[in-house]
């Protein structure tokens, strides 16, 4: 039951969006992991028969001789075994957040020309650009796969995702030197920008977009959108 109580907190923490859902996924598992010693309670009261009321009792005035050299050492290897799993679990998540296994390989983006004309030559796909080395941006950038002139990047300063542009050097273009922009956001996944509200630069101004689309383009051999059946 420990162990079991301990994998499945393992899995909700890793999985947790946000830091709400964590604490209210730790307030899940520390009711459902009361529920035996409620029952046990309940039991030694006599709520649930004359039977297990007996039985209680057998288990609360039995004892039996534990060696303490032999368990401590069986202590602090069943200890260092659960560390050691934990954090390897945890290196495994980090490696693949590292790696963009967990982001849309490819997104579809399209933006409204209504007051800007030209950024609706910007609509099309764009592909995940992982970088190399040990030590990875926090933030990936997606490049336009047609021209590969337009790049999808997070701006720290204005904390939104943004469309800039490039002629020469795509990958030294400044996020921050934006054309259009997401609102306030701090999630590493840009499709969970696609309900929130797109912003385009008019001059001096800053103009919401009429009209935003963004969806994830992967898709698998199972025939799902937007392959058309067509794997992918």
């Amino acid at each position: 039951e420990g162990a079991l109580g301990l994998i499945v907190t393992f899995l909700l923490v890793v999985s947790a969006d946000e830091v709400v859902d964590m604490l209210l996924n730790f307030t899940a598992m520390e009711f459902v992991s009361q529920l035996d010693e409620v029952v046990f309670f309940l039991s030694d009261q006599g709520l649930f028969g004359k039977e297990n009321e007996t039985n209680i009792e057998k288990v609360m005035t039995t004892s039996y001789v534990v060696h303490s050299k032999s368990g401590r050492k069986t202590r602090l290897s069943l200890l260092l075994i659960v560390l050691l799993a934990m954090l390897g679990g945890w290196g495994v998540v980090i490696h693949k957040q590292q790696s963009g296994v967990y982001l849309c390989k490819s997104v579809y983006i399209q933006f409204s020309d209504d007051f800007v004309p030209a950024l609706g030559t910007f609509s099309g796909v764009y592909d995940l650009r992982i970088g190399k080395g040990v030590f990875l941006p926090k933030y990936f950038t997606y490049i336009e796969r047609r021209s590969e002139k337009a790049k999808l990047g997070y701006c720290n300063t204005l904390e939104s995702w943004t469309l800039s542009f490039d002629d020469v050097d795509i990958d030294s273009a400044d996020p921050c030197d934006w054309h259009a922009k997401s609102s306030e956001t701090v999630s590493f996944d840009l499709t969970e920008t696609a309900s929130s509200e797109w912003s385009a630069r008019q001059n001096s101004r800053e103009v919401p977009l009429q009209f935003f689309r963004l969806i994830c383009y992967d898709c698998d051999n199972n025939g799902d959108l937007p392959c058309s059946g067509r794997g992918s």
